[in-house]
């Protein structure tokens, strides 16, 4: 009887253990509007900070020529502008790997993945 309820026990502990989470879970970052890159352009922020707290942010941009023409008349620069249609393209290219590796629908082009991995170490 002892060792039922030791067992039964045992049981209980490693399902309870299994439960548990592994610490307080960060809330997600705040989207980055386009109004904000805009105000950090406007205050004199340089490129590369915005473009950290573009990363930081975990925004992807998918831009019309519209919202393009009012970044650039906002005075966010061209480089800034150039990051965020490339992170665009990335994105893309990243959701159509894990498609194709989810549903073999087709490899990955080892040309394009070279060029992706050298535009990362810029």
């Amino acid at each position: 009887m002892k060792t039922g309820s030791l067992i039964l026990a045992l049981v209980v502990a490693l399902g309870a253990a299994g439960c548990a989470t592994t610490g307080p879970q960060r809330p997600p970052p705040k989207p980055l509007t386009q109004e904000e890159i805009i105000q950090m352009a406007k205050s004199g922020a340089l490129d590369t900070d915005i473009i950290q707290k573009i990363r930081a942010s975990g925004t992807v941009y998918r831009l019309t020529s519209t919202e393009i023409l009012h970044l650039h008349d906002g005075g966010v620069s061209n480089a800034i502008i150039d990051f965020m249609l490339q992170d665009y393209l990335e994105a893309v290219r990243w959701q159509e790997r894990e498609y194709s590796r989810r549903y073999g629908e087709g490899e990955v082009d080892k040309a394009e993945a070279d060029a992706r991995a050298k535009i990362r170490e810029q």
